[in-house]
């Protein structure tokens, strides 16, 4: 960390500071600049700004205390990766390596690369890497595949999107914080080089050299990278060959909007956890597009609203002319990005969570047509859910996409405590079910089908809710999540959510002023709110009124 007293750091933010006072947004840009220096805002740091800018010290603390990312006390911040420099000798070459056609279950152990590589580990990358990249995605697009994140995009085609973008500096990113926390978690204490495995894979389908891992698991992982680098699985010559790839492992912040694509990116870039726009759908999204760096594609209109909107005026424009981004004054807030109606600001890299990535060296070993012979046909394979709540034996299973809801709970799951009354699907924000879906499969392909939202194909859940279990115990359980998890932007979600909660509290006092109240906080929350935790926030309150009012 860097004392506030570094003479050098508090120079260039007051230079800084004195380049940019009358540019539109200076304010923002200078308490963002000063967390990137000092990796928080003090309040000696406030009234340096209080001095120079002659912003009123109340005005910047407020500002300060209002946005959850702003820090105003140290945080330990986890330092990148280093490029680990093997001293020993490389023990995996792709030559002693058998392909066998076998490779380790997601959900197994294997905690050192030894054990991996014994039990069949890396076949399926010595596959990829003896093919074309063309060759493996293709592959994986005849396969189906769809990815276990936001919506279930079709894996095969998002990989050659962002291998079609001509950028060297493009990259893979993991987001092992995502809504599967409890697999991400697994995977990273018991089955680590699976990921390691499929990164490498994701970076030669794409041309990129450069991958992160987002996590609250950081010092396993980094152990695990490391370990990678000193086998020579990582580093300039992967397994032997003239192909380059390096990991870098980044902290999470830990909050529900975390895992969201453009959301890790922010976070990654800047170390800001905040919801971030991104009005075109652009699957070349990503971070350090230039190291670091916005880039204006060959895209560009010229119609200057980039510059027009950006806060510190880094941006040379001229009427139907490609604007340029002077990168030593851009401090990256993402304000460009939200405003371009072409979407011609772009960053280039593969942004993917765990599910997703791991199936990878599976179906390269299985080829297309025997990985599509399980589960849906619209969207084979096998998906890892989480059961938890009035069952047996709750934990993380692996069932084919096609499953019925009943059938995973009883025989994954050994049967519920109790006769059930509902099942809770999505995570703590998601809709409860009632018994009679328990009939039905869980339809990946169209969760609206259920009254469900997109992304639960990433972050499903079951929480088996017997007849012994409190409805509104659920009901206030979720809004205490939504509380904890709002990052605070807009007020919808901030101040609905506290008054979710409040209204949940006073049930037993005025019931139906109550009910009024949340029926009305919902409809507000879901379409007023600006990222999916408020849109979303309501919706186990609205399946409850629907289905369970009398148990409020």
């Amino acid at each position: 960390m860097i004392d506030i007293e570094n003479k050098n750091q508090l120079d260039a933010l007051v230079s800084f500071m004195n380049e940019n006072r009358e540019a539109k947004g200076v304010l923002m840009a200078t308490l963002l600049k000063a967390q990137e220096l000092y990796g928080y805002i003090s309040e000696d740091m406030i009234r340096t700004i209080d001095r120079v800018l002659g912003v009123p010290a109340s005005r910047v603390d407020n500002i300060v205390h209002f946005y959850s990312f702003f820090h105003t006390t140290p945080v330990d911040y986890v330092e990148a990766t280093e490029n680990y420099e093997s001293k020993q000798e490389k023990r995996y070459k792709s030559a002693d390596i058998s392909v066998d056609g076998k490779n380790p279950g997601i959900l197994d152990t294997y905690t050192d690369l030894d054990s991996y590589v014994a039990g069949g580990g890396l076949q399926g990358l010595v596959s990829a890497l003896s093919s074309l990249n063309t060759t493996v995605i293709q592959l994986i697009k005849d396969s189906g595949y769809k990815g276990r994140g936001d919506g279930g995009y079709v894996a095969g085609l998002k990989l050659e999107q962002v291998a079609n973008v001509d950028d060297p500096n493009k990259g893979v990113i993991c987001n092992a914080d995502s809504l599967s926390r409890a697999l991400d978690y697994k995977i990273i204490k018991e089955n680590p080089f699976k990921l390691i495995e499929a990164m490498i894979i994701a970076g030669h389908c794409i041309g990129a050299v450069n991958g992160y891992i987002y996590t609250q698991d950081v010092k396993d992982m980094e152990k695990a990278v490391k370990d990678a680098y000193q086998a020579g699985l990582l580093g300039d010559s992967v397994l032997g060959k003239d192909i380059a790839f390096n990991i870098e492992v980044r902290y999470s912040a830990d909050q529900f909007i975390s895992p969201r694509e453009v959301e890790t990116n922010e976070y990654i870039e800047r170390d800001l956890n905040i919801h971030r726009d991104k009005k075109v759908v652009d699957r070349s999204f990503g971070i350090y597009g230039r190291p670091r760096e916005y880039y204006i594609s060959e895209k560009c209109i010229g119609c200057t609203k980039c510059a027009k909107n950006c806060p510190v005026s880094c941006i040379a424009s001229a009427p139907k002319v490609r604007h340029i981004i002077d990168s030593a004054k851009c401090v990256r807030c993402g304000m460009c990005m939200s405003v371009c109606p072409v979407a011609a600001i772009i960053f280039t890299n593969y942004v993917a969570n765990v599910e997703t990535l791991i199936n990878l060296p599976d179906i390269i070993l299985k080829g297309a047509e025997a990985y599509k012979e399980a589960g849906n046909p619209k969207n084979p394979g096998m998906k890892i859910i989480s059961i938890e709540g009035d069952v047996n034996k709750p934990g993380l299973v692996e069932v084919p996409t096609d499953a019925l809801l009943g059938n995973i709970i009883a025989d994954y799951a050994g049967g519920s405590l109790g006769e059930i009354k509902g099942v809770r699907v999505g995570g703590p924000i998601g809709p409860i079910l009632t018994k009679e879906a328990l009939e039905k499969q869980i339809d990946f392909e169209a969760p609206l089908k259920y009254g469900l939202i997109t992304g639960v194909m990433e972050g499903i859940s079951l929480y088996v809710i017997a007849d012994q279990t409190s409805i509104l115990d659920i009901a206030l359980k979720s809004v205490e999540y939504s509380v904890k998890e709002s990052c605070g932007k807009c007020t919808p979600c901030r101040e609905g959510t506290k008054r979710a909660e409040e209204a949940l509290n006073s049930l037993s006092i005025n019931r139906e002023d109550a009910l009024n109240k949340l029926e009305n906080l919902a409809e507000i929350m879901s379409t007023a709110s600006l990222c999916s935790l408020g849109q979303l926030a309501p919706t186990t309150i609205t399946s409850i009124l629907a289905n369970y009012k009398d148990e409020l």
